[in-house]
């Protein structure tokens, strides 16, 4: 984020482009533009509400959608830093509910606790 910048200063060094480099590849296995350590399998159940606009798009090359009764669908993404589809999922609030891995359950269950007590 150029806001982010405090200054800078000239190094007199040119940076050279992998010819290798590709940004898919890169970012392939992030659901945004953070990326981290190992992938693992990130699932997302959505309630009819939300299925129907979370149907519309791909919202990553590795997803698989899996359609349940009364309408809904459960999301599944490989993913290296799964931090920003927890966030993604507490946006749908109610409509959306976090399957696994096990410690994006719990972050997520620890930071609904959070939320909540911030409304007395």
């Amino acid at each position: 984020a150029l806001s982010r910048i405090g200054g800078f200063r000239r190094t007199g060094r040119h940076f050279r482009r992998d010819p290798g480099f590709t940004s898919r590849r890169y970012f392939g296995d992030s659901f945004g533009v953070l990326r981290g350590g190992e992938v693992v399998a990130v699932r997302i159940a959505f309630d009819a509400y939300a299925a129907a606009y979370v149907r519309e798009r791909v919202w990553h090359e590795s997803q698989v959608i899996a359609e349940k009764p009364g309408g809904g669908l459960e999301l599944e993404m490989r993913l290296s830093f799964p931090d920003e589809a927890m966030r993604w999922a507490l946006s749908w609030g109610e409509h959306a509910r976090v399957l696994g891995p096990a410690e994006m359950v719990a972050r997520v269950r620890a930071t609904v606790k959070k939320m909540g007590a911030g409304y007395g």
